[in-house]
């Protein structure tokens, strides 16, 4: 997906369209047994807190984060052994989610006050 060719590039793109919809059917408790969608997130969500939502491709980084949104509203109860790890990882994610400019300014105003 973060391929300098851009038909390399819709290519990763198709294929992460794919796996996504696949590996939510299968977590998805309604429609797979809890033991197998058990043992799909053991796979997939470690790979997608550690390596998709932290990349800095931002590509990779949104398509991480919706597969997991999905997976969080599929999964059911299939997802608690997960529950903390998948906390810390969005509330770590958060800060990237701001604007830069927000902060610069937010930053600056602080050490203005201080040095006043």
């Amino acid at each position: 997906m973060d391929d300098i060719k851009e038909t390399v590039r819709i290519s990763g793109e198709r294929l992460c369209r794919a796996v996504a919809t696949l590996t939510t059917r299968i977590c998805d408790v309604s429609l797979t047994d809890i033991s197998d969608a058990h043992k799909e997130l053991n796979i997939v969500l470690p790979l997608l807190l550690t390596e998709g939502i932290l990349s800095k491709v931002d590509s990779v980084w949104k398509a991480s984060i919706g597969v997991v949104m999905k997976l969080t509203m599929h999964a059911g109860t299939a997802i608690r052994p997960h529950m903390a790890d998948l906390i810390c990882c969005m509330l770590e994610s958060l800060s990237s989610l701001e604007d830069q400019g927000l902060n610069y300014i937010e930053l600056h105003s602080k050490c203005q006050n201080t040095v006043r």
